[in-house]
């Protein structure tokens, strides 16, 4: 499990050695990558979208909409990615940054038979709606 701890490693090189192409936020609850080309190129073993599939894979959260939406402007083509267990200062918290586990066989059948549930109760409310539709367009033409 070093994925966690090299990426707080490599953070804290950027964010010492260059914070224009990554680095912690203010608070170090979140980091930042400001040039992905850069960033790509001199500090990762492979691919820009490798990285992020595997910070996804471990419960990052890319938060850029979360920090617009609280009126923050960010530059373009920054991204801004946080787990609650990844902050600047304690390196010791990777201990809880995991990989997600694979779902089973079963958790996928229990997911199936609750997306066809879901789909017969959306396929029934827009039957209902559809004749709805029908019945008030009768009443209409009947009103004119």
């Amino acid at each position: 499990m070093t994925f966690p701890y090299d990426t707080h490693d490599l953070i804290n090189r950027c964010n010492e050695d260059a914070p224009s192409v990554a680095a912690w936020s203010d608070d170090g609850l979140h980091f930042t990558i400001k040039d992905k080309t850069t960033f790509e190129k001199d500090f990762l073993t492979t691919k820009y979208t490798t990285f992020t599939r595997r910070l996804h894979n471990y419960g990052f959260r890319k938060i850029n909409s979360e920090l617009e939406a609280s009126g923050k402007t960010l530059l373009k083509d920054e991204e801004h990615f946080k787990h609650i267990s990844f902050k600047r200062g304690q390196r010791d918290l990777c201990d809880n940054v995991k990989r997600k586990a694979k779902p089973t066989l079963k958790t996928l059948a229990e997911r199936f038979r609750r997306l066809t549930s879901k789909n017969r109760l959306l396929m029934d409310e827009h039957n209902r709606q559809a004749d709805e539709i029908k019945r008030l367009s009768e009443e209409i033409e009947h009103l004119k």
